[in-house]
């Protein structure tokens, strides 16, 4: 090796031991926390959780009636925790864009739908009307053209009380 190499021969050796010219990439970026399984809170006196991919026999049923229609059918639960009437608050799915969509009741959603299918969904919904004193209800609610996965927020608006953001609950594991 000539004087001039061995002279930079250490400064080589540090800066391969250190990753300098390339050795390694760069670590990818860590993947996206998975969507909320569903959103809970209260607001008004009357609490509420919205689940994405609930199913139950009503649910089941709105599903089947818009097959082949973009949006999300879910549960949404409400319990009324006061002595009084209240109105059925309306839901707001936030989107990851930040756009805003609302929830409607799947009666409402299934207006216009023909056929069986369509039919016995409407059968099975529980009629739409206020929740009575400390009652709970679990009613289909229906997210027209967008997919759960798109939703990162739900806003509960009860009637007289400010706008509430639901708290997101993760599937664990």
């Amino acid at each position: 090796m000539t004087r001039p190499l061995r002279a930079l021969a250490p400064a080589l050796i540090i800066a391969a031991a250190a990753g300098c010219g390339g050795g390694s990439a760069p670590a990818p970026p860590s993947p996206p926390p998975p969507p909320p399984a569903w959103f809970q809170g209260r607001a008004g006196g009357v609490g509420a959780s919205v689940d994405l991919a609930g199913v139950d026999a009503p649910t089941r049923a709105v599903r089947a009636a818009l097959a082949g229609r973009p949006g999300t059918v879910a549960v949404a639960s409400l319990v009324n925790l006061t002595d009084r009437r209240r109105r059925v608050p309306r839901l707001v799915a936030v989107l990851g864009d930040g756009r805003r969509a609302p929830f409607v009741s799947a009666r409402a959603a299934l207006d216009g739908v023909p056929g069986p299918a369509a039919a016995r969904a409407r059968a099975a919904l529980p009629p739409d009307r206020p929740l009575a004193a400390r009652e709970a209800r679990a009613v289909p609610v229906v997210l027209a053209g967008h997919p759960a996965r798109a939703v990162v927020g739900v806003r509960m608006i009860a009637a007289g009380r400010p706008p509430a953001d639901l708290d997101p609950v993760r599937p664990s594991g």
